[in-house]
């Protein structure tokens, strides 16, 4: 596995052991709601505290969802309201979804329209 940051958002090239994953982010863009949806199909994998990150197009984190429940051939969901970590709404733009489980990470654009 090899990992890479790049202002913060962090870019990553996955090895084919990797367990088969889903990540589902709907709608995108999207104005006031957008639900990010993500499972792991191998029931013999088991991930242990995965993250959620949000980044703005700076790279500096505006948003963080992390979750201290172990995910084991089931899936989570979490909808974001496009806004930051004190509850302020942020403005149009593009973000960074970093979705991060044990050794596995993916980054996703999203795009915010006011």
């Amino acid at each position: 596995l090899y990992v890479s940051e790049f202002y913060g958002i962090g870019v990553c090239e996955v090895d084919s052991q990797t367990p088969p994953h889903l990540l589902n982010i709907y709608p995108n863009p999207f104005a006031h709601i957008t639900n990010i949806r993500f499972m792991i199909h191998d029931s013999q994998y088991r991930i242990g505290n995965p993250e959620l990150r949000i980044y703005d197009a700076t790279g500096r984190l505006v948003k963080s969802f992390d979750h201290e429940s172990c995910i084991m051939d089931h899936g989570s969901a979490i909808s974001w309201h496009g806004d930051d970590n004190a509850g302020r709404e942020l403005p149009s733009g593009v973000y960074f979804l970093k979705f991060k489980a044990g050794s596995y990470c993916v980054t996703e654009k999203l795009l915010l329209i006011r």
